[in-house]
């Protein structure tokens, strides 16, 4: 992360328009603690806070996966910005113009201007297929289309839903008229080529075309519906340097606000579906990509909402994927319902069959994953044959022997009871018994039976092993440094380069250079010069550790410069010493004693440092 191409004085307006605790609040819960705030982390799973904002300093650290940094870094790592684009959404969101001169000179390398070529490419594809679709007869075929799934002119619109007709090189002349590259194009996932004359062609024909958009609201790629009946009925655009599918929702940009409004999100496989109920007054639904969700996404999803209903088709292929997109949410800890529409149908043909309050209704009726695998359960046996009824129980108590929790075990154990007339005490001992059974086999997580439960992949974070003295006291002196410049200044003096650890000895050489221009204290200002990342979450970390007791005595300091300039001395000694064990096994005494000479010349030499 630079700041070399921002004037300073305009980007500490940006920076000081926005309060860090108020902006990543907006992501994430957070709870006064002391002078810092703490939340969950956006960047792991954890069941713990470990995520802390420090609003006198404006930056923020995670104990837990050592993300950290100021407003900008957070930014980029949350919705995966270069740092010039995250200072420039900021800029924007605050309404400040851009420095004079800056967008002549902001697309410095062929990438940056290769992404702002593809994105410009991908506003003109929309409006064109959208043209194509609403005012020309290409897309009579495809509006009536629309028109008997229920999706009105108001709907299409605001998705900005349009056709691509049945040509192969419709896109390829508009875009030659307009001098694209084909090559460029084809990079961006609009054009193919063939392999025989290698000559660029459209890749989607007769299909209606869904704009699918980053989390800055701009369209990265397409998701097309075939109108005829050739296969595949969807496809996307292939992955490019803009669009990973694995990082994408759909619709995302445009329900954000409901989600983290409400802090909970309503999952659907397909566009169509997450369009139907958008119209249907679902403002808070997403869509994978037509590929099973990933923890990425599930990821995205926990930052904006603590509630994720699953809502996929009612056959038994949508079922499967529901409970696999069950496990991932549960993985990083999001809270997991699951609708029933029941009759096999998709959320599309239910909004088209039922309505639009009936279907909002069975939102507002989902389940919880629990519940629901016990309800799908109970369909695939004849309750009234005693054998298959006591089947289904076992089926049941495998679900309920791996939840982790004891209160909801207790509470399906209850609900089996009443409903079958058995003994609670007789269900608890056959639960108890599948419990040991899957603990022993080492397989709690991964029950008999048609799903998994939740396995929590979240980020391992590894017990830290005790520390030397002289890292410490390196430690303390960095973070001295980031909270007084004077302090800065003394170090710099008596320590100069003579850190001993490689981190620490870099983040004071920037230390020393940002302070050798005039700069105050200024921890979040101090991190947006820095480029390394691994010095960004250290400089996060320190100024976090330091900021509830940096009053410390000139003794203090004078030990802590004692432990790092002795260390390289002390490493000697050591040295000398074994050599000195060496040459007495070997009945070199004389050697011996010249050596055991040297080691008291070493420590008399260390007195000094401590005055």
């Amino acid at each position: 992360m630079t700041a070399a191409r921002f004037p300073e004085e305009w980007l500490d307006q940006v920076r000081n328009s926005f309060n860090i605790v108020d902006f990543i609040g907006q992501y994430v819960q957070l709870r006064k603690s002391g002078r810092s705030f703490m939340g969950l982390c956006p960047f792991h799973s954890e069941k713990t806070p470990s995520f802390s904002v420090l609003e006198e300093k404006q930056i923020f650290h995670c104990f837990g996966c050592s993300e950290g940094g100021n407003l900008f870094t957070f930014l980029m790592k949350l919705e995966e910005l270069t740092f010039p684009e995250a200072v420039i959404h900021l800029a924007d969101s605050a309404g400040i113009r851009l420095p004079e001169g800056y967008l002549q000179n902001r697309m410095e390398t062929e990438q940056q201007q290769s992404k702002q070529r593809m994105f410009s490419a991908y506003e003109l594809v929309v409006k064109l297929y959208h043209y194509l679709l609403f005012k020309t007869d290409y897309g009579k075929a495809a509006r009536r289309y629309l028109s008997e799934r229920g999706i009105d002119q108001e709907t299409a619109e605001q998705f900005q839903i349009g056709y691509a007709p049945d040509s192969w090189e419709f896109v390829t002349d508009f875009f030659e008229k307009r001098d694209y590259d084909h090559s460029l194009l084809q990079q961006a996932g609009l054009l193919g080529k063939r392999e025989y004359d290698q000559k660029p062609f459209d890749l989607f024909r007769n299909r209606l075309m869904f704009p699918i958009a980053d989390t800055q609201g701009r369209v990265i790629a397409f998701g097309g519906r075939i109108l005829g009946d050739e296969q595949p009925k969807y496809i996307n655009s292939p992955e490019h340097q803009l669009f990973n599918k694995s990082h994408i929702l759909f619709n995302f940009y445009r329900s954000r606000r409901e989600i983290r409004k409400k802090r909970q999100a309503v999952l659907f496989e397909g566009y169509m579906d997450a369009i139907a109920a958008w119209q249907a007054g679902v403002h808070n639904g997403v869509a994978s990509l037509g590929t099973s969700l990933t923890e990425t996404q599930a990821t995205l999803l926990k930052r904006n909402a603590d509630q994720v209903i699953i809502c996929y088709d009612a056959d038994s292929a949508g079922i499967d994927a529901a409970m696999k997109a069950a496990e991932v949410l549960l993985s990083v800890n999001c809270q997991v319902k699951v609708v029933s529409l029941g009759e096999g149908l998709d959320p599309d043909d239910y909004i088209q069959r039922y309505g639009a309050t009936k279907f909002q209704l069975k939102i507002e009726e989902a389940a919880t994953v629990t519940s629901f695998k016990m309800e799908y359960l109970r369909k695939q046996f004849d309750l009234s044959d005693e054998a298959q009824r006591m089947n289904y129980i076992q089926a049941a108590l495998e679900q309920i022997a791996s939840l982790p929790n004891a209160v909801e075990r207790d509470h399906y154990l209850r609900f089996l009871s009443e409903e079958f007339n058995y003994s609670l005490d007789a269900l608890k001992q056959e639960q108890r018994k599948i419990y040991f059974q899957q603990k022993k086999a080492g397989n709690r997580d991964k029950v008999a039976g048609k799903w998994n439960n939740s396995i929590n992949n979240g980020t391992h974070v590894p017990v830290r092993s005790l520390l030397p003295a002289y890292h410490n006291a390196e430690k303390k002196l960095i973070s001295l440094m980031l909270h007084d410049e004077k302090w800065a200044e003394d170090i710099m003096q008596r320590v100069g380069g003579n850190f001993n650890v490689d981190e620490f000895a870099a983040l004071a050489a920037h230390l020393y250079s940002f302070y050798s221009v005039g700069n105050t204290s200024n921890p979040s200002k101090f991190i947006s010069e820095l480029e390394d990342e691994k010095l960004i979450q250290l400089a996060s970390q320190l100024a976090l550790e330091g900021s509830d007791d940096i009053t410390t005595s000139k003794e203090e300091i004078s030990d802590y410069i004692h432990q790092v300039l002795s260390y390289p001395v002390w490493r000697q000694i050591d040295s000398l010493k074994d050599e000195q064990r060496r040459l007495e096994k070997l009945g070199d005494n004389l050697k011996a004693a010249q050596v055991g000479i040297e080691i008291h010349h070493l420590i008399k030499s260390l007195k000094p440092l401590s005055t």
